[in-house]
């Protein structure tokens, strides 16, 4: 029976030495499982950072990609600028060579000047001596013949060298006319061709400033991280989508990029929700909290449009004749360009399906949208269809 009452203690103290190890391993396994779901945080953390470090260098990717475009372009634009340079430079060449033509041909007309002077001397000197004698001649023979012979040839004289006064006072005023006249004819041609030079000049001083520029901004994209990417406010850098995938609103871009706080995005929403045809971009534009070119970037980048400025090196004065302002104005839309086989046409709201219709319909050919904002289209409508149509 001791035999019985010792195995039983053994049973036990067996029993317990198991629930103590198994006590043990579940802690072990409790502790195993939160450092495992610690880690699988981080990494997810880490996940997350570099899926957005590949969104923000894929943005400065296409900003440098764009601006590399614009460095080639403004320096084919140099090399244009330099041919032009180099023919008003041949230009002046022939305008030098042609003023000293002219001089060699003022100085001919001053030796033939000073010729007819000492031709006009010579014959004056000639009928002065012939009138002298003829009035000696007269004098001498007055008592004995009749002097009306030579009183007609004295008055034929004096009629002669009055005419060649008068010759000679003609080619003088003649003289002074041609020197005037050809001299301000160089004038005026040097002078042209000394304001083309110059405007040439500081046109291409402009171009390389700006590919200067471009150049560093090239520099600054090359190399591109995680806190610069966070400094770029440019639409290329606009989130498309939040982590999970889902597909960010344009009120939810525009806090993501800090451009308007959440309370103002509340503030424009409660407006909206009272008149739902207004568009939310308007309503925050109008109420100062967002600017037009920041809200048409962000619908530019989440529709995959260009976004243009209607500078007047953009918009090709021949494509706004495409369409009639009243229709451009109707339309609140500008054809910035076309080509036989299509017209880009600069919209604030490229959605309006009905204008690009009106647009086809009116040109013959298919619409290429392109984003603006809306005063820039205001604006380049009056300059280019003017203020009172």
């Amino acid at each position: 029976m001791e035999r019985g009452v010792g195995m039983d203690r053994s049973r036990e103290d067996l029993f317990a030495r198991l629930e103590t190890a198994l006590a043990a391993w579940d802690r072990q396994v409790s502790e195993s499982y939160e450092a495992l779901c610690a880690r699988v945080n981080r990494l997810q953390d880490q996940m997350l950072l570099l899926r957005r470090d590949a969104q923000a260098r894929e943005a400065d990717r296409e900003a440098l990609q764009e601006a590399r475009a614009r460095l080639a372009a403004l320096q084919e634009d140099i090399v244009r600028r330099d041919a032009e340079t180099g023919a008003m430079q041949q230009r002046m060449a022939r305008l030098s060579e042609e003023n000293t033509s002219l001089l060699e041909r003022i100085r001919l007309i001053e030796s033939e000047r000073a010729h007819l002077e000492q031709v006009s001397d010579t014959v004056t000197g000639e009928l002065s001596g012939r009138i002298a004698q003829l009035e000696r001649e007269l004098a001498a023979t007055r008592e004995a013949a009749d002097p009306r012979p030579l009183q007609e040839s004295l008055h034929e004289m004096r009629n002669a060298l009055a005419a060649e006064r008068v010759r000679s006072d003609l080619l003088q005023e003649e003289l002074g006319e041609a020197k005037r006249l050809e001299a301000r004819a160089v004038s005026d041609q040097l002078a042209a061709a000394l304001r083309d030079r110059d405007e040439a000049h500081q046109q291409i001083v402009a171009l390389r400033a700006e590919i200067d520029m471009l150049r560093r901004m090239n520099a600054s994209l090359s190399v591109p991280g995680p806190q610069g990417a966070a400094a770029q406010s440019e639409p290329a850098a606009v989130p498309l989508s939040d982590p999970q995938g889902r597909k960010l609103r344009m009120g939810e871009v525009l806090v993501e990029l800090g451009v308007v706080s959440q309370q103002q995005l509340e503030d424009g929403l409660n407006e909206q929700a009272f008149m739902p045809q207004r568009r939310l971009g308007t309503i925050l534009v109008e109420k100062g909290y967002a600017s037009e070119e920041a809200v048409a970037r962000i619908v530019a980048r989440q529709l995959g449009l260009p976004f243009v400025r209607l500078t007047p090196d953009v918009v090709e004065p021949e494509a706004t004749r495409i369409i009639g302002g009243p229709l451009a104005r109707r339309r609140n839309c500008l054809p910035i360009g076309a080509s036989p086989e299509r017209v880009v046409l600069a919209m604030a709201n490229p959605l309006d399906l009905i204008a690009i219709d009106d647009v086809e319909l009116a040109s013959g050919r298919p619409v290429e949208p392109v984003v603006a904002a809306p005063g820039d289209i205001a604006a380049a409508l009056d300059r280019y269809y003017g203020s009172g149509l």
